[in-house]
């Protein structure tokens, strides 16, 4: 019993060594050596395809956009990782008013082109609206 124990012991270390050169080895995946206590990978992809759908201009912008954000700060993602993920999301009305009718300078930045799609898809709620709402929950 002891003999196998000082077996594993003094064999350990080799097990140690070959895992320390995979990762200094550039052709060991990068990620196999960053791995947590739990065994996920400690790095998050830059996308979440499916987190969230497209947006095509008929849905509610302010629960999309919600959702999308809330996304994003999951991810911690920068102005520029946002815009990579929104852009393709865009189709239908949406993405031909994104695409056709916005200048370069608006495509180009998040917090722009977030301000210009909520002032163009946003719901305009008036009180008889609101009232025929408020009756079908009723």
């Amino acid at each position: 019993m002891t003999s196998g124990f000082r077996r594993d012991v003094n064999n350990s270390h080799f097990a140690d060594e070959r895992n320390n050169d995979r990762c200094s080895d550039p052709y060991y995946e990068r990620r196999q050596c960053k791995r947590g206590y739990d065994g996920r990978s400690s790095e998050r992809p830059m996308r979440a395809e499916s987190k969230f759908r497209l947006f095509s201009g008929t849905e509610n912008w302010a629960v999309w956009i919600a959702k999308f954000e809330a996304i994003a700060d999951r991810y911690h993602w920068g102005p520029d990782e946002k815009l990579d993920n929104i852009l393709p999301k865009l189709e239908g009305l949406a993405g031909e008013f994104a695409f056709t009718q916005l200048p370069p300078h608006v495509i180009n930045n998040y917090d722009i082109l977030v301000a210009v799609m909520t002032n163009r898809f946003r719901m305009i709620e008036t009180a008889q609206s609101y009232a025929a709402r408020l009756n079908r929950r009723v």
